[in-house]
Formats: C-alpha cells, structure tokens, sequence
C-alpha cells in the first residue's frame, strides 16, 4: 500500500490480543465483542471522516486457525471486514485483507 494511502487508514488494533482472547469465555466470544465494537467504529468514522478505511488487526495464528472457520468467514464477508493480519512476535504485517 502506498504510503499516501496509509495515512488514510485507521487502524483498529484490538481483538485477539493474547490476553483478551485467552481470558475471553471463548474465542466465538471474543470474535463478537471485536466484531462489535469495529461495526460501530466504522459507523462512527463514516460521519466523521469519509476518506478513511478501518482494519482489525488480527494475530496470525489466531487468523489461520480461528478465523477459517466456516462462520467466521461468513460473518467477515457479510459485514465486509478488512484484515490486517500481523506476527505479534515480530511486529511484522505479514497481510492486508479487502
């Protein structure tokens, strides 16, 4: 992505973090309040800045193993979910998703 670009998305950098998806009563749990909270975030960001595009940001094993099941997938495309999916080790986005 250009660097243009970049500075006009808002990053959402929340859900899945180690310890709110360990101590959440289930990842489908977790999964909701995220899911939640990035609907309404994205609500509030089309009133206020139009020319903005928001991302949750997901860790990569949690994306490559939570986030294929079948509803998860369903729920992501039903409400047009855009991914950034990093390495929480490395500090490296390893992909965008539209």
């Amino acid at each position: 992505m250009k660097s243009s670009k970049l500075l006009k998305c808002f990053f959402f950098v929340r859900a899945f973090a180690k310890t709110n998806y360990i101590t959440a009563p289930s990842p489908v749990h977790a999964f909701h309040e995220a899911m939640g909270k990035y609907v309404n975030y994205r609500a509030a960001l089309e009133e206020k800045e139009v020319d903005r595009v928001l991302y949750l940001a997901v860790p990569l094993l949690i994306f490559q193993n939570f986030f294929q099941r079948p509803f998860i997938q369903k729920m992501l495309h039903r409400e047009k979910l855009k991914l950034i999916i990093y390495d929480p080790k490395t500090k490296n986005i390893t992909k965008w998703t539209k």
